[in-house]
């Protein structure tokens, strides 16, 4: 061990030990990646592999030829043994992979955006505000207060609640009204107390800047509330590696989310057509959770793209739509059936993106680095053709692809900006993301609105919620990107 360490330091100066651990101890460790490799063709730097940075070192004049012959034998070791580990790991994790060991390795990546939530940084991160239903018809109501987005011990908190918990409702000029009035629409003078005005909106699409609790026609405003935060027109890029450590949230119907749309909104197209990137995805639900036959619970994550054309839905139905959404393609998952699960530990949720190449992969707590949706290999024919593209339903034709004269990555060959939410249940109908659930029947029926039914099963699922504490919230202790 010894060995290996002083091969990370080609120059043992305990000083110069103790300048490197003080330097560098704000960086997280890259799991199954030395925080120092020396740079082959220059003995007196050591690389950060942390930050891409060369860093000189300057030994005394008097020891400078016993340190550069020390530096040698050091040098020719430590590549002997690299050479030997790197062997023996490549062949017994196929499936996993050492940062250092990939195609598209982080020896040349610059750090270009980070935030460790030491406090809620507005220059980098919007709080959104809407019951827009995040086009799902999920269930909550995205907010700006403490409740929903808050700091705590260095970690950002997305958490959920109830609409119920908010004070009184502005919703005629100089009168207020109790929230849960509001939210059923139980007042008077009606439809005016129940009309809720989203102020500073961030999404007016299917009324996410105004909604109105209805009795009469049973609908009822998205009855809980939650955080999502954004770098939308703060920070984008084009190429290069994300990485979120973070830890999912606990409770039932929960659908936390860590993923990236197109700052150029449409360029392709409407939703799926310009792209959307879900680095991690996963579900509060207890681990025996079940979605056909498969355990899809707070120990399952998955990472998926998005990609298509939407006009083949608004033409042909539902059903066709899905299937227009090529995401099946490029889409992967991780179930822990060993140790903690995504909510219990800090994992790490990665991506990497370039013109030539895609990945995602999970950094487990053991230090195993699992690859997810695998395009190491290049985009193939792109997001239209075959493979990756290619749709058996009617609507697909390989001569109408909205990619056309464009990249072989389009729709990913434009910047995206940085998404974090916790959203709630959600009505894309049968076969959504959530299956077996309390709406389920309005979802075959149609005879009954899916927010109130769940609302009204409030007994069922709240519980797991306030079971959970501070656990109920997603957790992010840094965000970092490289390029």
């Amino acid at each position: 061990m010894n060995f290996l360490k002083n091969c990370l330091i080609l120059f043992s100066n305990p000083g110069r030990e103790k300048y490197f651990k003080n330097s560098f101890s704000s960086l997280a460790p890259r799991m199954l990646t030395p925080k120092f490799l020396t740079r082959p063709n220059s003995l007196n730097h050591i690389l950060s592999l942390e930050t891409g940075e060369s860093l000189l070192l300057l030994p005394d004049e008097g020891e400078k030829t016993i340190r550069l012959k020390r530096g040698v034998l050091w040098l020719v070791g430590c590549s002997a043994i690299i050479m030997i580990v790197a062997f023996l790991n490549f062949n017994k994790h196929s499936e996993l992979t050492m940062g250092i060991l990939d195609k598209h390795p982080r020896l040349a990546e610059r750090l270009i955006f980070e935030d460790n939530f030491d406090f809620f940084d507005e220059k980098k991160w919007t709080m959104e505000k809407n019951v827009a239903g995040g086009g799902n018809n999920e269930f909550q109501y995205y907010t700006d207060r403490e409740a929903n987005v808050f700091i705590k011990d260095g970690k950002l908190h997305l958490k959920p609640g109830l609409f119920i918990d908010l004070p009184p409702i502005q919703t005629i000029p100089g009168f207020f009204f109790d929230s849960q009035s509001v939210m059923t629409g139980d007042c008077e003078p009606f439809p005016a107390c129940a009309n809720l005005l989203v102020t500073d909106c961030s999404d007016d699409r299917f009324q996410g800047c105004n909604k109105t609790g209805n009795i009469p026609t049973g609908t009822i405003i998205n009855p809980v509330t939650s955080g999502r935060v954004s770098t939308k027109q703060k920070f984008s890029f084009k190429y290069g590696r994300v990485e979120f450590h973070a830890k999912m949230p606990q409770g039932s119907w929960l659908w936390p989310a860590l993923w990236l749309l197109s700052e150029t909104d449409q360029i392709y197209g409407k939703w799926p057509a310009s792209g959307e990137i879900d680095v991690c995805e996963s579900r509060g639900n207890d681990p025996a959770y079940m979605i056909h036959g498969k355990r899809q619970g707070r120990n399952t994550m998955g990472s998926t793209l998005h990609f298509g054309d939407l006009a083949w839905w608004e033409h042909n139905g539902t059903e066709t739509f899905i299937q227009a959404d090529g995401w099946w393609h490029c889409h992967n998952e991780s179930i822990i059936t060993e140790g903690p699960d995504f909510s219990e530990a800090f994992y790490t949720y990665g991506l990497y993106w370039d013109s030539d190449a895609f990945y995602t992969y999970v950094v487990h707590p053991s230090g195993e680095e699992e690859i997810l949706i695998d395009l190491r290999q290049g985009y193939k024919n792109g997001f239209w053709k075959e493979p990756l593209g290619y749709s058996p339903w009617p609507g697909w034709d390989p001569a109408k692809s909205p990619y056309a004269g464009h990249s072989i990555n389009a729709p990913f060959d434009q910047e995206f900006y940085l998404i974090m939410n916790v959203a709630v249940g959600g009505n894309i109908g049968v076969g959504g993301y959530f299956q077996n659930d309390p709406w389920d029947v309005c979802e075959q029926t149609g005879e009954c609105d899916t927010k109130k039914k769940f609302w009204e099963k409030r007994d069922e699922w709240y519980p797991t919620w306030l079971e959970a504490g501070e656990n109920n919230a997603l957790q992010v202790d840094w965000v970092r990107v490289w390029q």
